[in-house]
């Protein structure tokens, strides 16, 4: 009798703890189980051997259609924001510029009633031409002495320049002292310098104690021996003498009207000639600060006047040599010179006060304002 099949779950169960006993090993199969059924379970537990479990997937949520986020756009190119360039300011019709003090710079050191030119160099940086009508003013601040206005010299265009200068005299009074001017244009609008247009153009100084005078050429003048071409002149002369002269004025009159309180001299070639005249002066010993001062000018009315002034001196050989000159005409202007003579300190000096005509010698009628050496 054939022995009873055992059930093939029960084959199954057999093969699978043989595996966890024998840690992977396949048992030995029960004897009496056929063949067939025994390959048939060893082919199962190698098969479930050789798997290698496969990870568990996490699956993707997938948001309900009806609630879905909504996928993001493309993000948008940046625009940058235009920057809006500011607006030009206009510039005014009349606007000056101080291009620099031709004279008489700020804080300037002068003495006590001593006569000055003040001497501005203005470009005009506006747009408009200052035409003849044009004048410099005095605003406020003190006066000096000064005129109330001044003409410029002739048109000045776009970006060009003019000198402007006014006839001053400094206070009495010690310590600084200021000025205002301004420009006045045809509709008589006034204007200035500065980011406004409307700045002062200045006069600035400072009055210190006098120096000494401790020669005067006024007091000395028939000390010196005076010359022309022609020849020697009297001291004093006459004046109108055609062959020239020197005549000493008490209150000179000088171009533009203007009458100083202060002694001159009126020194004219003769009508013919070379044009020269000259006043030798006797020797002077000259100290370290020693300064030459005077103010020269046209006689007023002097039509024609055209004239150098030059301060000489006679040298060891006796050669003249020119130390510094200064030229004039009958233009409504005349010149404050200060001259340092500290080059020539320790030595005696024969200065030499000098006028040559520029022209026909003709109403070349100079004058000398209190020539002096001050120490």
């Amino acid at each position: 009798m054939k022995p009873t099949s055992k059930p093939l779950w029960l084959l199954s169960s057999i093969g699978l703890a043989a595996l966890a006993c024998g840690e992977g090993q396949l048992a030995a199969p029960t004897q009496g189980i056929h063949d067939d059924v025994a390959t048939a379970a060893a082919q199962t537990a190698q098969a479930l051997l050789g798997q290698t479990p496969s990870p568990t997937a996490t699956p993707t949520a997938v948001p309900p259609t009806d609630t879905a986020t909504p996928l993001p756009s493309a993000t948008p190119s940046f625009t940058p924001t235009p920057v809006l360039s500011a607006t030009a300011t206009p510039i005014p019709c009349n606007w000056a510029a101080l291009v620099s003090d031709v004279t008489i710079a700020a804080g300037s050191k002068l003495e006590p009633g001593q006569s000055f030119t003040k001497t501005w160099r203005l470009r005009n940086i506006g747009r408009c031409t200052w035409d003849e009508g044009y004048r410099l003013v005095f605003d406020n601040g003190e006066q000096m002495g000064g005129p109330d206005s001044v003409e410029l010299k002739g048109p000045v265009p776009v970006n060009g320049t003019v000198d402007v200068s006014v006839r001053l005299k400094a206070p009495s009074k010690q310590g600084r002292h200021t000025g205002n001017w301004l420009l006045r244009g045809n509709s008589g609008s006034l204007f200035g310098i500065g980011p406004t247009a409307a700045g002062p153009i200045l006069v600035d100084i400072t009055v210190v104690p006098p120096k000494e005078t401790v020669y005067n050429f006024v007091d000395h003048a028939c000390d010196a021996d005076w010359q022309t071409d022609d020849g020697n002149l009297p001291c004093p002369g006459s004046a109108g003498a055609a062959e020239g002269f020197v005549v000493r004025l008490s209150s000179p009159q000088l171009e533009g009207g203007r009458t100083e309180d202060e002694a001159g001299l009126w020194t004219q070639p003769p009508a013919g000639g070379d044009g020269w005249i000259r006043g030798e002066y006797p020797s002077f010993k000259v100290k370290e600060g020693d300064h030459f001062r005077a103010l020269v000018a046209c006689q007023d009315g002097a039509t024609g006047c055209k004239v150098k002034f030059l301060l000489q001196r006679r040298a060891g050989s006796g050669e003249i040599k020119t130390l510094i000159s200064w030229t004039e005409k009958l233009d409504g202007k005349y010149q404050a010179v200060d001259f340092d003579l500290s080059s020539l300190a320790g030595k005696s000096v024969v200065f030499i006060l000098a006028v040559d005509s520029r022209g026909d010698p003709a109403g070349d009628e100079a004058v000398w304002v209190q020539p002096r050496i001050v120490r």
